[in-house]
């Protein structure tokens, strides 16, 4: 990411990203070392919940929490709504960043605990941004939208560089969901990609993706992420097999 290094709750953004790395790897060998297998799938069945891998981020000025202010609704800060309506306003571009495989996208979806589309609310779980109210030291907001499968950097790099684009540019805040984020923003227009495919073409065309990352990684991660998605296509599953072999 071009912009400045942001503080995230407890450790840089680049430290975070390396502890959950790190956490990552030692639980798929510490698996191992017993017969098992650890997956980070953000599916693993339809039978469950996905796997997410949310972020919590704050932001601090002068020793100080930047995202807030006691006499505020939500204790969320002007600078606090600027940055959400960032996250907001480029999340459908900035997508696959945070959903970078074909198996992510089965996560996105009514009923998973997981967000549908751009929305914000105040300790609300079924937003995809939700503001945490509390003390000074731990007010912060929660960037719900990657699963346990994205990579951590590109994830908060994702979560960051739009939150950091809003300061910048200063698009409008939608108003907070009170109720079911996914009832409440329903209509088609406003969910997020619904596959690997449509959030690559988006991120692939953005021009503020370019600005954030550079064009280089923009073009790079987007072949990467349409390769991935061909290969997925050509593949005919067990499922597909038990649906249709015997009664087409």
């Amino acid at each position: 990411m071009q912009r400045g290094a942001v503080q995230t709750t407890g450790a840089s953004s680049l430290e975070a990203a390396d502890r959950a790395t790190i956490f990552k790897s030692m639980i798929k060998a510490w698996a191992q070392t017993r017969g098992m297998m650890a997956t980070f799938m953000a599916k693993v069945s339809e039978k469950w919940p996905g796997q997410s891998g949310h972020i919590h981020i704050s932001m601090s000025s002068d020793s100080q929490n930047a995202f807030y202010d006691g006499d505020a609704f939500g204790n969320v800060s002007d600078l606090m709504r600027q940055f959400i309506a960032g996250q907001l306003e480029y999340m459908n571009e900035f997508c696959v960043l945070a959903a970078p495989n074909f198996n992510s996208y089965k996560r996105l979806v009514p009923g998973s605990w997981a967000p549908i589309c751009p929305s914000w609310g105040v300790d609300n779980r079924s937003c995809a941004v939700r503001a945490i109210p509390g003390e000074p030291s731990a007010h912060r907001l929660e960037y719900r939208l990657p699963g346990a499968d994205a990579s951590p950097y590109l994830a908060l790099a994702c979560a960051i560089g739009s939150g950091i684009l809003g300061v910048e540019t200063g698009p409008a805040l939608p108003a907070s969901i009170v109720g079911d984020a996914s009832v409440e923003m329903c209509r088609p227009s406003a969910r997020l990609p619904q596959s690997l495919s449509e959030a690559t073409s988006r991120f692939a065309e953005s021009a503020a993706a370019s600005d954030v990352f550079g064009e280089r990684f923009v073009g790079a991660f987007s072949c990467s992420r349409h390769w991935e998605w061909q290969a997925v296509q050509h593949r005919v599953t067990d499922f597909e097999r038990r649906r249709y072999f015997e009664i087409i």
